[in-house]
């Protein structure tokens, strides 16, 4: 044994022989930088707002969230009925349901993973501002990744130990295979892709000829699928959006099915084009090795990553059946993303619920490489790459904190931190929400964020436009019973103000107000460089001139 092995396994006995020291430490580590990087600000892409909408809808109304996943929005909307909508409180849930996940997550692989490759992956999760940021915004992540660590944790108590010809089942193995299906089906109904759980267990069972446990594997996640469809379709009477969902994700562009849909080569593109992305790009930033400035693929990168990856799985296919199960997960997961995503989307939120679970598998292949006997010698490489790697994510993080706009949002400044565009664009929804009388209804390019920081109000969201004829567009929105529009300068690049907005709006009322500029009054101004208006139109100028 060298010096360089010598000082690998001193780091691992000490490890282990501290680990409950060293978990506590790194949890504490995990929520103070939750806290230094909490925001209270809801994103600007909408996404988080959404589900805050969906919740309302479903408590005010009762409709049932059906577009996307269904659950997350169902969670918000219990502590919603309780508190209402209290945005603190709601982010707060996310940073609870982070902690119960970093606590099952090393609690599951504890004994079942190297400790060292456990404590790096610990690490890098209390330290990376791109695993953080969800422990302080209402995305489905956070809820999601608790269901999977459940999932995990009950599957790794039901793998095999016994030979699966021996196997039969009790009252125990019926529990557990109960509990694995009941998160399954908690994953799947938080993001779509979770149904990628299920597969994943069944592959595993069935690469190890343990045919009986895959079939109650099957049938018990079956069972809970059929009743959960059969109760919502009793209660709200409506279709799955599944479907939906699928012709979404079959066209070449979810934003013009007139582009068609992909063939065969396209899906092999998508492959392709995301493992650039989400590999070389976005995964390589999480851990330090990359800044968020340079947007660059590097497929060499890749390929890297996925030869060790294949190496990883050839080491551990008959070594560690915790980590065959994780990887056997992880394909699943990533090739469901990957193959079904349009490379457009291009955030790293869709691969955060599965880093967790990259980083303890990549990390082991990697220390196995360096295993073998001709380059044994520079296993030391492995320690510096992962300090390297640890002392890069927590220096990002710490460049990344925001205390001063933290502190100024707990003071009640709602708008601290948001750009010009949007501090006039939210000062706008405020004054609707307090001045305009409670019958009035307001179009706008963000209804749902609008909708949020008017406290509940509802408004009208303008996407499209559907016509540039100027009475139909008239019609339209008076139909809706829309009494006024807000006209913001909401910038296409949010990160720097280039001269360039958002334009849906404009282009919606420039028909009308091309031809008759009389029907527009501006009732309110906030902002100078990046202004937004309230517009009342009158309806009668153009519709009456219509009939004429």
């Amino acid at each position: 044994m060298n010096s360089n092995t010598d000082l690998a396994t001193k780091i691992e006995t000490w490890l282990a022989k501290n680990s409950n020291y060293v978990f506590y430490a790194l949890l504490a580590i995990f929520v103070l930088s939750s806290l230094l990087h909490f925001s209270l600000r809801l994103s600007i892409a909408g996404d988080d707002s959404t589900y805050i909408t969906r919740a309302l809808n479903f408590i005010e109304s009762g409709k049932y969230p059906d577009y996307q996943a269904p659950l997350y929005p169902i969670f918000l909307a219990a502590i919603i009925a309780i508190i209402g909508i209290n945005i603190p409180i709601l982010k707060l849930s996310s940073l609870l349901l982070l902690l119960i996940f970093m606590v099952l997550f090393y609690r599951t692989f504890k004994n079942k993973v190297n400790f060292t490759i456990l404590t790096y992956s610990f690490t890098i999760l209390s330290l990376s501002s791109y695993f953080i940021f969800f422990s302080s915004q209402t995305f489905s992540e956070p809820l999601f990744l608790v269901f999977t660590i459940l999932f995990f944790h009950h599957s790794f108590r039901w793998i095999p130990n016994k030979a699966p010809t021996q196997w039969t089942p009790q009252g125990k193995d019926i529990k557990e295979v109960l509990l694995i299906s009941l998160f399954a089906l908690g994953m799947y109904l938080t993001r779509t892709v979770g149904i990628g759980a299920i597969i994943s267990l069944i592959v595993f069972l069935l690469i190890n000829k343990d045919y009986k446990r895959a079939s109650w594997s099957i049938i018990t996640f079956g069972l809970f699928v059929f009743v959960f469809n059969i109760i919502r379709d009793a209660i709200w009477d409506i279709p799955s959006s599944d479907s939906v969902q699928a012709l979404q994700l079959l066209s070449k562009n979810p934003y013009n099915a007139a582009e068609g849909n992909e063939d065969i080569l396209g899906f092999i593109n998508r492959l392709i084009d995301n493992s650039n992305l989400y590999l070389s790009k976005h995964f390589l930033r999480i851990i330090g090795f990359r800044t968020e400035l340079n947007n660059t693929v590097l497929p060499f990168a890749t390929i890297g990553l996925y030869a060790l990856y294949i190496w990883g799985l050839f080491t551990t296919f008959k070594q560690n059946k915790y980590l065959l199960f994780t990887a056997i997960f992880i394909t699943t997961m990533l090739g469901i993303t990957f193959i079904s995503l349009q490379k457009l989307w291009d955030q790293y939120r869709l691969i955060i619920p599965f880093i967790p679970f990259m980083l303890l598998f990549i990390c082991n292949a990697l220390i196995n490489l360096f295993k073998t006997n001709r380059i044994k010698k520079y296993s030391k490489i492995v320690l510096l790459i992962f300090a390297g790697s640890i002392i890069l994510t927590g220096w990002s993080s710490v460049k990344k904190t925001d205390l001063d706009n933290l502190s100024q949002n707990i003071n009640g400044n709602i708008y601290a931190g948001f750009t010009p565009d949007w501090v006039s664009y939210l000062k706008m929804v405020n004054y609707v929400n307090t001045q305009l009388p409670n019958d009035s209804y307001v179009a706008c390019r963000k209804p749902n964020i609008a909708r949020i920081y008017a406290n509940g109000k509802k408004f009208y969201g303008i996407y499209r436009i559907p016509s540039d004829d100027p009475y139909e567009l008239a019609k339209l929105l008076k139909d809706k019973g829309i009494t006024h529009v807000i006209m913001g300068s909401l910038r296409k690049n949010p990160y720097a103000y280039t001269g360039k907005s958002i334009n849906t709006i404009q282009r919606f009322l420039s028909p009308m107000g091309k031809l008759y500029p009389e029907a527009f009054s501006i009732i309110k101004k906030y902002g100078e460089q990046e202004p937004t208006y309230l517009i009342k139109i009158n309806y009668d100028i153009i519709l009456n001139k219509a009939v004429q």
